[in-house]
């Protein structure tokens, strides 16, 4: 799985869902990624608040945006894109190969 995927995604749980049990948002100290696959990610995040353990899986399928009409389209670029030079992709694959799942803090 592409590195900025797992940026993105981590950034929309703790943006987007909450403790099923309080109600509380995550706390970005507390997420932990158990496991990374070609095109899923399981996250575990212990609640702060109320203790409860949550696990979140979250797959990703790309789509071909040239057949979907373009309010559909997933991935959108933003003013602030920044442009890869192959010793940041190099960088970024040695960050992500030496990640063991347990600080995701570590990946931003």
């Amino acid at each position: 799985m592409k590195y900025n995927y797992i940026q993105q995604i981590a950034q929309r749980i703790l943006e987007d869902i909450s403790c099923p049990r309080c109600k509380h948002s995550f706390q970005k100290e507390k997420m932990e990624i158990d496991e990374i696959g070609e095109s899923q990610v399981d996250f575990f995040i212990p609640c702060a608040h109320c203790d409860a353990k949550v696990s979140i899986c979250a797959d990703i399928e790309v789509m071909n945006s040239a057949f979907l009409p373009r309010q559909h389209n997933a991935v959108k670029k933003g003013n602030n894109a920044q442009k890869l030079s192959p010793q940041n992709i190099q960088q970024i694959t040695q960050s992500i190969q030496k990640f063991r799942g347990k600080d995701v803090r570590k990946l931003f």
